[in-house]
């Protein structure tokens, strides 16, 4: 297709630090979308974008408090516009309301005030539990939430107008909480991913414990009908799905936790399942035999709070998963757990950092990130990352290990960071890919998690 030369410029402005190559490398977005339109995105676009990196230089970092909202590790609710504006979008716990924190300014932020709260949208019934954004690079932000009595909901938001357009209901059995108290944060229920083609691919767990997959076209503010695919094999609670489209190829790789319903704990695994780009699924793998936490929160109303799989897949097709380990010789939980599968099978590493529902990320130079909370039983942390009211973070380097986890962002007072992020991540529409940024949130404790403050991150 062929697109105006002008919407060419905010790319190179940003791609002329990088490297001097990179300047030309054409790389093209579309036009602000019509109402009712849809794209679709070339993979070679997409794989040149990622491609046009450089060797990574220390940049700043920020950690800036926006307003109300949470997070969640398996979606991906930071995105990158191509006219370098940072959007988030999250759900709060106990409310059926989906908020937007926009950036204002171009660049990379660093103060709160270049972000300012934009339009919400109400979902039909029910409260918002987790919510993911899917960028086409162009024009519009795909918005989905799960709710507490089992909508899966598409709220289309356009870049342009800042404004969403109508919601459309994708499915109405997913996952339901036990009861009404509304604590929400980590119990995520869905995830979604557009490829290549401009499809969205969604996967949640049903209110009969089962991952479903769904691919959706969207035209004329409707979508397609879905014809389910059951990811998983049963017999046992299947929940956490986290999706991911490879840059290399456009398939599809779903990952989830399966807790069997007998003797679940030590005997819970993170699986994974990969869709070709022809529709056809492959076997069951077992990313790794590590356990992940299983349990319930306190109020019985939360799946598996503090785990669920965070997943992405490298400009060189390999796939990375992070989770966190049930209960171990420490007589703790929630150590770090890193697992990649470069095309023969997955291999797994423990680090020797402690966390919750920590999420994985990339930058520049083939760089990988960690990102959680800190833990008691960390021994590979700065000591400020063994308090769990603290925001810490990893780096493994290219061709090296994973480092020492540093601290982000500290606590004070009241003030915990005792919660989840969320990394920006895409194979399509991914801008600023050298960059890692992220959504994470506090809490206050005289609030708790009922009132979770919103947060932009970024890495130096």
């Amino acid at each position: 297709m062929t697109l105006p030369q002008d919407d060419t410029r905010p790319w190179r402005r940003r791609l002329a630090g990088l490297v001097a190559a990179a300047a030309a490398i054409l790389l093209v977005a579309g036009p602000i979308l019509a109402a009712g339109s849809t794209t679709t995105f070339l993979p070679a676009l997409a794989k040149n974008y990622a491609a046009a990196t450089a060797t990574y230089q220390p940049g700043s970092s920020a950690a800036l408090a926006l307003g109300a909202g949470h997070a969640d590790a398996s979606p991906h609710q930071l995105i990158r516009t191509n006219d370098d504006r940072a959007i988030l979008f999250a759900g709060k716990m106990a409310n059926n309301v989906v908020r937007v924190y926009r950036q204002v300014t171009t660049g990379l932020p660093t103060s709160p005030t270049e972000f300012s709260a934009g339009a919400t949208v109400t979902v039909p019934s029910g409260n918002v539990i987790a919510v993911d954004a899917a960028y086409d690079g162009v024009g519009l932000v795909y918005v989905v939430a799960n709710t507490s009595n089992g909508g899966i909901y598409l709220m289309p938001y356009e870049v342009g107008s800042g404004q969403f357009r109508a919601t459309l209901t994708l499915a109405s059995d997913g996952g339901q909480l036990v009861n009404g108290s509304g604590l929400y944060a980590g119990t995520e229920g869905l995830a979604m991913a557009l490829d290549f083609s401009g499809v969205l691919h969604v996967a949640y767990w049903t209110n009969g414990y089962r991952i479903r997959h769904c691919t959706y076209t969207y035209t004329n503010n409707q979508v397609s009908t879905c014809n389910p695919f059951t990811v998983d094999a049963g017999g046992a609670q299947a929940t956490h799905p986290a999706v991911a489209i490879s840059p290399v190829d456009g398939a599809l790789t779903v990952a989830w936790q399966s807790d069997p319903t007998t003797n679940p704990g030590l005997n819970s695994r993170v699986l994974a399942r990969r869709r070709g780009t022809d529709g056809s699924w492959g076997t069951i793998e077992t990313v790794s035999t590590v356990p992940p936490y299983y349990g319930r929160g306190s109020n019985g109303n939360e799946i598996n709070v503090d785990t669920g799989p965070s997943l992405l897949i490298t400009t060189d097709g390999v796939r990375h998963l992070v989770f966190n380990q049930h209960f171990d010789a420490t007589g703790d939980y929630g150590r770090v757990i890193y697992v990649r599968n470069s095309g023969s099978g997955w291999v797994t590493t423990s680090l020797n950092w402690y966390s919750h529902a920590s999420v994985i990320a990339s930058g520049s130079g083939g760089r990988l990130a960690i990102i959680g909370h800190g833990g008691s039983k960390s021994t590979n942390a700065v000591d400020a990352c063994k308090n769990n009211r603290n925001m810490c973070y990893s780096i493994l380097p290219a061709g090296g290990s994973w480092g020492q986890a540093q601290l982000f962002a500290q606590y004070s007072g009241d003030l915990s960071y005792d919660g989840s992020p969320s990394a920006k991540w895409s194979a399509v529409g991914h801008y600023r890919p050298e960059t890692i940024e992220f959504a994470y949130f506090s809490i206050r404790d005289s609030t708790g998690y009922f009132a979770p403050t919103l947060h932009y991150g970024r890495l130096p």
